[in-house]
């Protein structure tokens, strides 16, 4: 199976696992851009129930670069992240870094043995029409939520580029991230004077914010 045909076999498969587990009526409507807050009338996921215990009371392992095949070509950042300590999950640490205009990556590194993971179900997320809140601090990284003592990842945008937008809510496993809400949103480009909602067609994020 080719590349290109295997990614397109993933993609659809997690638009299946997506469409099941995603309620008729939560639905994410309006113009650009998409925050998290729009999710929070459907009553999403908090980090309270996904509780982890147990915190690293030494200084992170050396990263292990040989523990996954893409380790070493992001290992200047992966390494300085890394280094600044746990901030996922009890021991793990989220490092993030753009992949191109209205892109991002990122790894989770274990902190207790150095260990990288790139879990395949969120290689790349799309960002181009989310907003971050001005106020935005560590824990809130790139179009990611995510908390040292909760094993919950919510992520903003359209994870591996694909077809569903909105706000995806996934549980650490320690080795994998496993869907477990997924909030929709149809938002739209509007017109800036009118408000009025129309299809978007090739706007891109700084044309989307010149009109809020």
């Amino acid at each position: 199976m080719t590349r290109g045909l295997a990614t397109v076999v993933l993609a659809l498969a997690a638009a299946v696992r997506v469409a099941q587990q995603t309620p008729v009526n939560d639905v994410i409507a309006g113009c650009f851009p998409l925050t998290i807050q729009g999710a929070a009338p459907f009553h999403p996921p908090e980090f309270a129930d996904f509780p982890v215990s147990g915190e690293l009371r030494r200084k992170p392992a050396r990263v292990n670069l040989t523990s996954h095949p893409m380790a070493r070509q992001f290992r200047t950042m992966i390494r300085s992240g890394a280094a600044e300590g746990p901030n996922f999950a009890g021991h793990y640490t989220i490092v993030s870094w753009g992949c191109g205009s209205g892109c991002s990556q990122f790894a989770i590194v274990n902190a207790a043995n150095g260990r990288v993971f790139f879990p395949p179900e969120v290689r790349v997320v799309r960002t181009t029409h989310v907003m971050e809140p001005e106020d935005a601090g560590r824990y809130q990284l790139n179009r990611r939520r995510f908390s040292r003592d909760s094993a919950l990842f919510a992520v903003i945008g359209a994870p591996n580029e694909g077809p569903d937008e909105g706000v995806f809510y996934y549980r650490w496993s320690g080795d994998s991230l496993k869907l477990v809400r997924f909030i929709r949103s149809v938002k739209t480009a509007c017109d800036p004077i009118t408000a009025v909602s129309t299809p978007y067609t090739d706007v891109t994020s700084s044309a989307i914010t010149a009109m809020l």
